[in-house]
């Protein structure tokens, strides 16, 4: 009969099915120990054995254990821990137990070697036959008490917080960079009397072919800059290197990503030259900018639109608005080029040097960013409460708001939860999650509000209804297809929308 090591993916396992541990949980006490964003999909793939696990949390099952494993009946955990390894099946050195052992003490022997071992559970180094094994003596090992776990999980704190400070010394210049671009910035606003809202109000005024080339050529031109920042890697690896031997592609890639073609050279890497990479960037970029597109056909479409925002004082909400996008790009650039530097290639890891903010594919994709999110949050919310004032008369909804929702849910799902996303460790990782039944509530109280029932009154309900379904589908999905472990480990989701849920019915019968 075969027996198997215990790897990190069973103790993801134990925690999330046993102790009933969101993923959501594991990640914040992962990322403590680990730098970089864990999203909860990667945590997923590690407990179905389809992603090896994180070499970052060996010798760090003290926290874990003082984390997840306090209760108050210990004898019934202690059961429940020797059940589900003889269960499964599980082999450490004393996995039968020692005779001074307790639940503390197994527990904590059990995460030890849990922890350690990275590989997949599945992996031939894991695989065991029961007649080879051989149960080595193991004296008994120096368990720590309550305060010095207390103190392990302080100092893990504390060196969070060192990593973060260090990042903004280390980077000072790009704060300091950031804060003379916004006082500038509202210094010639405040002399020229330029507000936000002239700016949305241009943005949306410009002629449709105009507002489309720009759009998308600002969505394309990452790559396009990439293409730059490419040649530039290869113009200085030439001049550093006497040689001028003939490239190939993979050697480009190399020196594009890494700064040379065989090794990595720190603050050299300029882009990522991966195919997977530039279909995932372009794709997002795109519907994104199809999404702007959309909005821009919806606000056409209202005519008094302009006369409702320029007879209102809008210009702090608008302001306000563009320095908190600003902000928001700031800081995502930040955490991004701060990353642990790479030390070993990795061809879906992005290299944190071709995210600094000198890269011209970098400044391009933040400007697309800024221009969609100001654009598509200014356009949303005039919309709103265009449509809930009483300056507006009920009329029939145009059909572009149905594909302005489309697009909306297909750039969230695309960029944060489908595969794709989960391959690249995307940052907006769980943002559909999140999100979708918020605008799916919202839109649809805003179109039964406003608007008189029609084809296209029909189709955003429908289009609200799909997106919620496949909201579900990928709750489901994401705890392995386990309705009962959805309802459990995502209690807040649906407290919050059944919420939302009683408030709607609420305000319809108020109206």
């Amino acid at each position: 009969m075969q027996e198997r090591r215990i790897c990190q993916s069973d103790i993801i396992k134990y925690i999330n099915e046993e102790l009933g541990i969101p993923y959501s949980s594991l990640c914040i006490v992962i990322d403590k120990v680990r730098p970089g964003n864990m999203v909860e999909p990667r945590i997923s793939e590690i407990k179905r054995g389809k992603r090896k696990g994180y070499k970052e949390l060996e010798s760090h099952e003290d926290m874990f254990f003082d984390t997840y494993f306090t209760i108050k009946d210990e004898e019934l955990g202690f059961q429940r821990v020797r059940e589900f390894i003889e269960r499964e099946k599980l082999i450490f050195p004393s996995h039968k137990g020692l005779k001074e052992d307790d639940y503390k003490s197994y527990s904590l022997r059990m995460l030890k070697y849990g922890l350690e071992n990275c590989e997949l559970p599945s992996s031939h180094k894991n695989i065991v036959l029961s007649e080879d094994i051989k149960e080595p003596t193991v004296v008994a090992e120096n368990i720590l008490d309550v305060n010095d776990i207390g103190e392990s999980f302080d100092e893990t704190n504390t060196n969070v917080k060192n990593r973060y400070i260090n990042n903004i010394k280390e980077n000072w210049n790009y704060i300091f960079l950031c804060f003379v671009f916004l006082t500038l910035g509202s210094i010639i606003f405040s002399i020229y009397r330029i507000s936000a809202i002239d700016i949305f109000v241009l943005m949306k005024n410009l002629s449709p072919a105009l507002f489309s080339f720009l759009t998308l050529f600002i969505a394309v031109s990452t790559v396009l800059f990439g293409l730059i920042d490419t040649g530039i890697a290869v113009f200085i690896y030439n001049t550093k290197n006497s040689s001028y031997e003939k490239l190939t592609y993979k050697d480009i890639y190399m020196i594009a990503k890494y700064g040379d073609k065989d090794r990595i050279i720190q603050g050299r890497g300029r882009y990522d030259l991966g195919i997977s990479h530039i279909c995932y960037s372009l794709f997002c970029n795109i519907t994104g900018a199809l999404c702007a597109l959309a909005l821009y056909s919806y606000l056409k479409a209202q005519g008094n639109l302009d006369t409702f925002i320029l007879s209102k004082d809008f210009s702090i909400v608008a302001n306000i608005d563009l320095i908190f996008v600003l902000i928001l790009v700031f800081v995502n650039s930040f955490l991004l080029f701060t990353r642990e530097p790479m030390k070993d290639f990795h061809d879906i890891e992005e290299n944190p040097d071709t995210l600094k903010i000198t890269r011209l594919s970098v400044i391009a994709n933040n400007i697309h960013i800024a221009v969609n999110i100001f654009f598509s949050s200014m356009g949303i919310l005039f919309s709103f409460m265009y449509g809930f004032s009483s300056y507006n008369v009920m009329g029939n909804i145009s059909p572009m708001f149905c594909l302005v929702l489309i697009g909306l849910y297909s750039y969230l799902w695309f960029s944060s939860t489908s595969p794709y996303a989960v391959e690249f460790n995307a940052q907006c990782a769980g943002a559909f999650l999140l999100l979708a039944p918020f605008i799916a509530s919202v839109t649809s109280l805003y179109t039964i509000m406003c608007f008189n029932n029609s084809t296209s009154y029909m189709m955003v309900i429908g289009v609200n209804v799909i997106a919620v379904i496949v909201w579900l589908v990928c709750l489901i999905y994401k705890e392995e297809r386990k309705l009962a472990s959805v309802m459990r480990n995502n209690k807040i989701y649906f407290y919050v929308y059944a919420s939302l849920l009683v408030l709607f019915f609420i305000i319809l019968n108020c109206i």
